[in-house]
């Protein structure tokens, strides 16, 4: 609109020129023409000047809703701003607060399944506690227990543990003041399933049976699920039936908890224990018995072949060396076998070269040694033997062991008994020979050396008193009777 006034304030001044030079110049058509041309240009300008009027005023008009929309677009943006800005606050507490609730949940999950764990645990120690009989008693109670609070991850379960707190709780009431309660037990040495009814006055239990005239203490037997129960005699049973009778009576008192009674049941007797050792077991006391019929063989060997002491054997020497044959046989007569022996080997060949009386000696000695040392090497190989059988029966034992936990598990410890009875008992039977057995052998083998080297001696000694006699005395021609 601008450009357009412009162009007509240019072309009016021009025309109306132009007019004047026309009208200048004479021609009044002309002149007309362009004056109403003129005309024409003021009217349409003034129709432009009105429309760029109304176009203003139009456009005020419309600019200021425009406007009020602007500003409310613009506060519009700033609250919406500000509620992004409270939106993001929110949802950073809110983010804060769920870490919060999640540790909070971890923190009670962890505590529920520490409850539930206790629970667990004392429901088992409860089991493993009861007094004989005392199981059928609160089984209906006991056993769900331990089946549902098997799982200490399934927090549903720490109400159980509650439960589990009131039924020990209960248990340990009755215990302190005693509690009654029907049932069946076995009888000791007969295993007669009798009715009767179980009392429990603290850490002990008794059975009364019905109609068979006895009471006594109960304990539980391995392997069998019912208790078994040891009748007193007389007074001690009387006094223990008017505790069932609710009046005052004297209660037996097991300082062991029943176990010394049932470690006499399983302990049995020696025989059963070298049972216990199987095959190898036999084996190995077989060998132990033979050591001992070596060692009482030996020492008897020892004791025959016993050598005489220092003086003896100088007098004799002296009168090998300077006496009559004769006398030295008389002499050598009284010694010791072994002695003897050694010493009438020599005698014959007293006047010989040195040199043949040293073998003849020596001769002595090889069979004096042979005696000495004979059975001594069957104690050495039993020495060696017997802890290495005990080693076999251990490894047997073990293998078999093995073999029964593949079948039957690790919970059935009646099973597993027997591998680990023979495991244990053959290496116990195998040091027991072996020790005493190495033992006699080096006190055994001392004496022999012992006696051989002094029957070494007494021959050198002997060598040199025939040198002397050689040297200082006639020979003899009498001959030795």
């Amino acid at each position: 609109m601008r450009m357009l006034m412009l162009v007509v304030a240019v072309h009016v001044p021009v025309a109306m020129s132009m007019a004047a030079s026309v009208s200048a110049a004479g021609d009044p058509g002309f002149a007309e023409t362009l004056h109403q041309a003129a005309l024409e240009y003021n009217r349409k300008l003034e129709a432009a000047t009105q429309e760029l009027v109304d176009t203003r005023a139009r456009i005020t008009a419309e600019r200021e809703p425009i406007e009020e929309s602007r500003r409310a677009a613009a506060d519009e943006v700033v609250s919406l701003q500000s509620a992004i800005a409270k939106a993001k606050s929110d949802f950073a507490r809110a983010g804060t607060r769920k870490k919060q609730l999640q540790n909070e949940l971890e923190t009670l999950n962890r505590s529920l399944t520490f409850i539930t764990s206790l629970g667990r645990d004392a429901v088992e120690s409860l089991n493993d506690a009861l007094l004989p009989g005392e199981a059928e008693a609160i089984s209906e109670r006991l056993q769900p227990l331990r089946e549902n609070l098997k799982d200490p991850e399934n927090q549903q379960n720490a109400a159980l543990a509650a439960v589990a707190g009131e039924l020990i709780t209960e248990r340990l009431r009755g215990a302190v003041g005693g509690q009654l309660a029907p049932g069946s037990c076995t009888r000791q040495n007969n295993n007669e399933l009798v009715p009767g009814t179980y009392a429990w006055f603290g850490p002990e239990a008794f059975f009364r049976a019905e109609g068979q005239g006895f009471v006594g203490p109960v304990h539980a037997r391995e392997g069998a699920p019912v208790p078994v129960v040891t009748p007193l005699a007389q007074p001690d049973a009387e006094r223990l039936e008017a505790l069932f009778r609710g009046e005052r009576g004297m209660m037996l008192a097991d300082a062991s908890g029943g176990k010394a009674m049932r470690l006499q049941e399983v302990r049995g007797t020696w025989i059963d224990h070298i049972q216990r050792g199987g095959v190898i077991g036999y084996v190995i006391i077989a060998l132990g018995a033979f050591a001992l019929l070596t060692t009482v063989l030996k020492l008897s060997d020892i004791r025959l072949m016993s050598v005489d002491p220092p003086e003896v054997i100088r007098r004799v020497l002296v009168v090998v060396e300077s006496g009559s044959t004769s006398e030295a046989a008389a002499m050598v007569a009284s010694l010791s076998p072994s002695l003897r022996e050694l010493f009438q080997a020599g005698l014959p060949y007293i006047e010989k070269p040195k040199g043949v009386l040293e073998d003849h000696l020596y001769a002595a000695l090889l069979r004096q040694r042979m005696r000495l040392e004979q059975r001594l090497p069957f104690l050495t190989v039993i020495v060696a033997a017997a802890p290495l059988l005990g080693l076999l029966g251990t490894v047997t034992g073990m293998i078999k062991t093995f073999t029964l936990i593949n079948v039957f598990g690790t919970g059935n410890a009646a099973k597993l008994s027997s591998g680990i009875s023979e495991a244990l008992v053959t290496t116990e039977f195998g040091l027991m020979v072996a020790i005493p057995t190495l033992v006699v052998h080096g006190y055994l083998n001392r004496r022999t050396q012992k006696n051989l080297a002094q029957m070494e001696r007494y021959a050198a000694e002997f060598v040199a008193a025939a040198g002397e006699r050689q040297a200082f005395a006639p020979a003899e021609a009498s001959e030795l009777p």
